[in-house]
């Protein structure tokens, strides 16, 4: 039996980046459905997508700068906790 291969680190932000600019291509996709889902116009399912892409554009941003910090300082802490391999 051959051995697992690892998957190389490099490509976990990968498709990290491609799951995370591709959500709104995906709704865009499934208009029709949710148009019938909600019985209102495919226009106004447009707008929900471009409500959502707007949060993202808007919440990103501030998320990532409201919790940076506490991250950080979280790291910090964990390593500093570690033992001294010397």
């Amino acid at each position: 039996m051959p051995a697992r291969q690892k998957i190389p680190l490099v490509v976990c932000p990968g498709i990290d980046d491609l799951s995370l600019t591709t959500s709104e291509f995906t709704i865009a996709g499934m208009m029709p459905l949710l148009s019938v889902a909600f019985s209102v116009p495919i226009a106004e399912v447009g707008y929900l997508i471009s409500i959502y892409a707007a949060r993202r554009v808007v919440g990103g941003p501030l998320l990532t700068t409201a919790l940076l910090k506490p991250v950080l300082q979280t790291n910090v802490h964990c390593f500093a906790c570690l033992p001294s391999t010397r």
